[in-house]
């Protein structure tokens, strides 16, 4: 046996704090077909400094061709954006800004914050484009747009609800906002000789002369092997040759007791000559 860390738990039920939201990433498309002061709004959930979800709405507003102001606003509270300008080329390609950065105030109970919108970058179609075809209807309904939130980096408070390992026996734990965090690592012992270990009962080997002493490292690594996290070791015993042991086990005790009995049978024999 090799004495392992008493001091890690599984703590079911813990607690991981939130994190505000610092970056928003958009993605997709502003139809060219809309109207001059047509306002086409994106939603998004962000989260404050007490990791609470607010719906921030993004607004793009067409102010000439291929001209966008961008405005943003939370319900309740205020947010404060530069005077900004989008802007597309001939081709429909962003020229600029990539980025906008906004501050978030006046949310009861959480801090003043920032938020960096971002937009793409200048000449490539990997964030905000412009462009239609005649299936647009000027309005924020056009078919055309299809901007939308891609990711934003903030997240809520959770908690602990379930774990698995993984091949390098790194217990992973799940929590009820999606986070996955590393809680500890299984240690596995290799020997220079397997066959040389004691039996210590109850399936536990000990160390001896023959195996070497136990060398202590992770899955993966020196020869150690890989851990199958939610798996049940299967049974080793191969039934057809213990059925056969056991039938073997069986004639022997049939002739074993057949012996006792022809024994016993010419004791009393003897018994009643004497008699």
């Amino acid at each position: 046996q090799v004495p392992g860390n008493d001091d890690i738990r599984v703590p079911l039920g813990a607690t991981v704090l939130g994190q505000a939201t610092t970056t928003v990433q958009l993605r997709g498309n502003l139809s060219r077909a809309l109207g001059i002061g047509v306002p086409f709004g994106v939603p998004a959930t962000i989260f404050d400094t007490q990791s609470g979800a607010q719906p921030l709405v993004i607004n793009f507003t067409k102010t000439a061709i291929n001209t966008f102001d961008l405005t943003a606003s939370i319900l309740g509270a205020t947010v404060t954006v530069p005077p900004t300008s989008v802007t597309f080329d001939t081709g429909g390609l962003l020229i600029g800004p990539s980025s906008v950065t906004i501050n978030v105030s006046g949310i009861p109970g959480a801090a003043a914050q920032n938020i960096t919108i971002e937009l793409g970058n200048p000449g490539q179609a990997t964030g905000v484009t412009q462009t239609g075809d005649d299936s647009g209807n000027g309005t924020a309904d056009d078919p055309n747009n299809t901007l939308q939130l891609l990711t934003q980096d903030g997240f809520e408070a959770g908690s602990l609800n379930s774990v698995s390992f993984d091949s390098e026996g790194i217990l992973q734990g799940q929590f009820t906002n999606g986070r996955t965090l590393e809680i500890a690592q299984l240690a596995i012992a290799s020997f220079n000789n397997d066959n040389g270990l004691l039996r210590a009962g109850n399936n536990y080997f000990t160390s001896g002369p023959a195996s070497g002493d136990a060398s202590i490292g992770t899955a993966g690594g020196g020869g150690r092997g890989i851990i199958q996290g939610g798996a049940l070791e299967g049974s080793s015993v191969d039934i057809a040759i213990e059925f056969s042991r056991l039938i073997i086990a069986q004639r022997g005790f049939q002739v074993n007791a057949r012996t006792i009995s022809a024994a016993n049978e010419t004791l009393q024999e003897l018994a009643n000559i004497i008699r």
